[in-house]
């Protein structure tokens, strides 16, 4: 199975996250969609939210952020 892969590109001031896609793929498939950010202290959940020509995972909210129910 391939693997599709974004650079953060930006983080606003509300935390939401933008990335850059690497390789390509069809964003129609994004939506709702379950990501793993991972960072070098941890690793979040978060789901896309396609906009425009940036796209926007939003984080889930959790008790620590760190674990999506």
């Amino acid at each position: 199975m391939d693997e599709i892969g974004f650079l953060v590109s930006h983080i606003n001031s509300k935390g939401f996250v933008f990335v850059d896609p690497v390789g390509g793929f069809d964003p129609r498939n994004l939506f709702s969609r379950r990501v793993l950010i991972c960072t070098e202290k941890e690793d979040i959940r978060a789901v896309m939210n396609p906009q425009g020509k940036r796209y926007t995972p939003k984080v889930l909210q959790t008790e620590k952020n760190s674990r999506a129910r």
